[in-house]
């Protein structure tokens, strides 16, 4: 098996996971996330990762859930990574307290879902931190998101992050989800 798609409430401590080895893609919808992450991407070699979290969570049960500093951490070994529209909108509010992580990583792939508002800064770029030579990353706005802000992301954010130290190469691409 090499993808395997997990919707779980509650990982049971004792719970183990065998005879996956060529397990290469990973989706998540729980808020467990840290029991699962730690299952299995410890001793797997997860290429692509997408996370949800389950309708009725927030960004304070995510916050309690796994922190945004571990999460960093883990994505930069992950080569390809996806945050579903809920994941992403309620992370993104969390990325502003993560510690500087200057480390090397795999991530050649970044799809986040931005929520509506009026976003003047990156909000993503912890997770830029964990990079490969050169990575591309797809912004979604959210549809109620003005042009105007769309517009002052696709011509600001680019440099901005450019021209950070140690960033690598930087493929844009700018969508819209609903």
């Amino acid at each position: 098996m090499s993808t395997l798609k997990l919707t779980i409430d509650k990982l049971s401590p004792t719970v183990q996971v065998d005879g996956l080895t060529s397990l290469r893609n990973l989706r998540i919808e729980s808020l467990d996330i840290y029991s699962l992450l730690q299952l299995f991407t410890s001793d797997r070699d997860i290429r692509t990762l997408d996370l949800e979290l389950p309708v009725a969570a927030d960004r304070v049960d995510l916050y309690y859930a796994v922190t945004p500093d571990y999460l960093v951490r883990l994505l930069a070994k992950i080569t390809e990574v996806k945050l579903s529209p809920r994941f992403s909108c309620e992370l993104m509010s969390l990325l502003g307290i993560c510690r500087n992580h200057e480390s090397a990583g795999r991530l050649e792939k970044l799809l986040v879902h931005l929520p509506p508002s009026d976003i003047t800064d990156c909000p993503f770029v912890p997770l830029l931190r964990g990079r490969a030579p050169s990575c591309e990353v797809t912004v979604l706005f959210h549809a109620d998101t003005t042009d105007a802000v769309r517009q002052a992301a696709a011509s600001v954010w680019p440099p901005f992050v450019g021209r950070l130290p140690s960033f690598p190469e930087i493929t844009w691409q700018w969508g819209t989800w609903q």
